[in-house]
C-alpha cells in the first residue's frame, strides 16, 4: 500500500496544532526538527538574508 507523501505532511500540523493531545511528541526530540529556527536581522548583522 502506497501513502501519498501529503498525508505525512498533514498528520506533522495536526500533531502541531494539538499539543494538550500529543504532549509527549512536543517534548521529544523530534519536535525540534519540526521547529525552524527564527533569523533575527539586527543592524550589527555582517549580512543581508532574503
Amino acid at each position: 500500500m502506497q501513502v501519498h507523501p501529503q498525508c505525512y505532511y498533514d498528520l506533522v500540523i495536526i500533531i502541531r496544532e494539538h499539543k494538550d493531545v500529543f504532549h509527549a511528541w512536543h517534548s521529544s526530540p523530534v519536535a525540534e526538527l519540526y521547529t525552524p529556527k527564527i533569523f533575527e536581522n539586527t543592524k550589527k548583522s555582517s549580512a543581508y538574508w532574503f
